[in-house]
């Protein structure tokens, strides 16, 4: 995460958490094509347990100015898009798709996209779909 150094508890801009904001670890769906490309990354870069999956070539965080400058913005010039689509927009884009071409319900879509569990897919009864989980 990162944060102001004013603000940080240790001095540093950038710090790393074991979990998100409610202490407990998410569990995401992925399809098998994904797998396998996120493997040959993981491979090919030799990543341990302890590295960051997506980083700058010296293995430290991405910054999120230098990520929406250096990729984000280039990506929506180049999509033709005529208005503006923030990385949070992604999520709930995905939510959408999942309650009208996956035939997920709203419950089972909030654990697809890493909130807590839904009662009703640990019970098995998503109706979904899409293959993601």
């Amino acid at each position: 995460m990162e944060v102001s150094i004013k603000n940080s508890p240790t001095g540093a801009r950038m710090l790393t958490k074991p979990y998100p904001k409610d202490n407990e670890a998410r569990t995401l769906g992925l399809p098998a094509d994904l797998v396998a490309q996120l493997a040959d990354w993981i491979s090919t870069r030799r990543l341990g347990p302890d590295d960051l999956l997506f980083a700058t070539r010296e293995g430290t965080p991405i910054l999120r100015n230098t990520f929406r400058t250096r990729v984000w913005l280039p990506a929506i010039k180049a999509s033709g898009l005529d208005f503006d689509v923030r990385v949070h927009d992604l999520r709930h884009a995905h939510a959408s798709w999942l309650l009208a071409g996956a035939g997920c319900h709203g419950d089972c879509r909030g654990s697809c996209c890493g909130r807590r569990g839904s009662w009703r897919r640990r019970r098995g009864g998503c109706g979904g779909t899409s293959g993601w989980w």
